[in-house]
């Protein structure tokens, strides 16, 4: 299975090992066009995942 991740960009799950797009996902056009040239079985919207544990420890330190 080949997934298609948008809204990593600065978090941890970038890897340079992977593909990375810049992608505005507001553009539909560009949106459409990765999507058809990426070729991915899924698609995950990652923005709103949010790593509250290390949030929470930073806010207390």
């Amino acid at each position: 299975m080949k997934a298609f991740l948008t809204g990593v960009g600065g978090q941890r799950v970038c890897d340079t090992k992977y593909l990375y797009v810049k992608l505005d996902i507001t553009d539909v056009k560009a949106v459409d066009k990765a999507i058809s040239e990426i070729k991915s079985d899924i698609v995950i919207r990652c923005a709103a995942w949010q790593d509250a544990l290390a949030r929470y420890l930073k806010e207390i330190r």
